[in-house]
């Protein structure tokens, strides 16, 4: 009785072919025996990755005080999205942009990021004023179409954060 242990490589899957010989040295001795066996290697979904630019905190988004002025759009926000190995490119990613829903009162159009450009983009509410719990804490979700069969995994969520500056109403 034995134990054959191996390793895959990464991202490895598909069928590997083997064949394993054991030898009796007593009885009779010389006596040889040959298995060949098949190890069937699942494909497993890798998560999405990616890059954010970072907080906001650091170039504070000053309070609008014109409507209409309160657009922002950082160009390479999200950088190097990829959804997985070679084998994975087929797969769709979607970008998922959240808050808690106090901070939503804050704009007129919430933080999205574009798949395709990372562009981020919102617009603060004319007037808006920093809640108590400032920078307001932004999650981003990027989600591919690979499953999580057989242990794999299709989600990744990353943190940034925007600051609002205060600044009294004309």
């Amino acid at each position: 009785q034995g134990t054959l242990t191996f390793a895959t490589a990464p991202n490895a899957f598909g069928h590997v072919q083997g064949t394993i010989q054991a030898v009796d040295s007593f009885n009779p001795p010389g006596k040889t025996n040959r298995t060949a066996f098949q190890i069937r290697i699942l494909d497993v979904n890798d998560a999405p990755s990616f890059t954010l630019e970072g907080n906001l905190v650091g170039r504070r988004v000053t309070e609008c005080t014109v409507a209409g002025a309160c657009a922002r759009n950082y160009p390479t926000f999200m950088r190097d999205l990829g959804v997985g190995p070679v084998n994975e490119d087929a797969q769709t990613p979607t970008v998922t942009v959240a808050m808690d829903s106090p901070y939503l009162a804050k704009f007129d159009v919430p933080p999205a990021i574009d798949p395709v450009t990372g562009a981020l983009t919102f617009t603060l509410k004319q007037y808006a004023h920093p809640l108590p719990t400032n920078p307001i804490p932004v999650m981003v979700t990027v989600r591919d179409n690979g499953g999580t069969a057989n242990g794999g995994d299709d989600v990744t969520h990353q943190t940034f954060t925007i600051e609002i500056l205060d600044q009294p109403n004309p």
